[in-house]
């Protein structure tokens, strides 16, 4: 009897289990046939909430200028309960830093700007009071790779 009871609790999790697996994918998708993927999507993100405890996101296809799907997940406030949209507003944080740095490399590769230049070469006002009497000009190149000697966490609460 206590097989038998093992062995309908297996049945039941490879039952359950199969209800978890990834959609299927299809053989052939269509140019601009997003269901799949929204159906993947869909799938792997609820997945990965959970695995990493990500209490909520929203997120975006977009293709050109246009957007194809768009949808929140889980909580956009846990405190208050509430819902995650696609139209749930975030902080932007660190995200911000790979955005710069992506137009600066732009701006570069098109000529518009010296990575190598001092600073001041394009913002004039700008200064740091340095400790050390014999500080080479900070640069851009300095800047975005974390070498500039620039004070950080200088924002309260950061």
């Amino acid at each position: 009897m206590k097989n038998f009871k093992y062995l309908i609790i297996s049945l039941i999790l490879v039952v359950i289990s199969g209800c978890v697996n990834a959609p299927k994918k299809p053989t052939f998708i269509k140019q601009n046939d997003y269901s799949y993927l929204k159906e993947y999507l869909n799938f792997q993100i609820k997945k990965d909430m959970e695995k990493y405890d990500i209490k909520g996101l929203s997120i975006a296809i977009v293709d050109g200028d246009k957007t194809i799907w768009q949808k929140g997940f889980g909580l956009a406030d846990e405190s208050k309960q509430i819902k995650a949209t696609a139209k749930t507003v975030y902080r932007i944080g660190s995200i911000s830093k790979v955005i710069t740095a992506t137009q600066i490399m732009n701006m570069y590769n098109q000529k518009k700007i010296d990575i190598d230049a001092p600073v001041n070469n394009y913002l004039k006002d700008f200064s740091v009071k340095s400790r050390f009497s014999h500080d080479k000009p900070i640069t851009i190149r300095s800047i975005l790779s974390h070498h500039s000697g620039l004070p950080s966490d200088i924002l309260a609460g950061m």
